[in-house]
């Protein structure tokens, strides 16, 4: 899969300095097709959530900036429930990790994401 995306990416790229401005700017790498496979060490949804997003350069914080309750979301153990070996974007792949009521939090800026309680906005 590794070897299908990075093309891909690089053509991305390249046509966003071809003359196309805006074009390599507007690339969210959230949006980048993962499979939801988990290695069998991986029991929380941090750990899950940050396996992702190192597909996307992105990584957890729980810490100050965060939400003080991002680091108990992410300690919570991974749901039976999580449709295993789908593929779909990076955040959709952490969200569907999410129980009801907690929402992800993106700095796209600094690459960073976090969790909290509340509603979707």
């Amino acid at each position: 899969m590794a070897k299908i995306m990075l093309p891909a990416l690089l053509f991305a790229l390249a046509i966003g300095q071809a003359g196309f401005p805006g074009k390599a700017s507007a690339l969210d790498l959230l949006r980048i097709q993962i499979r939801t496979v988990l290695p069998q060490d991986i029991q929380s949804i941090g750990e899950a959530a940050q396996y992702f997003a190192n597909a996307a350069g992105y990584r957890l914080t729980t810490s100050d900036p965060a939400p003080a309750e991002s680091a108990a979301i992410a300690a919570e153990p991974i749901t039976p429930l999580f449709a295993s070996g789908k593929v779909k974007p990076v955040d959709e792949a952490i969200l569907e990790l999410l129980r009801p009521g907690c929402v992800l939090i993106i700095d796209r800026e600094h690459k960073l994401f976090s969790f909290e309680k509340g509603e979707s906005k």
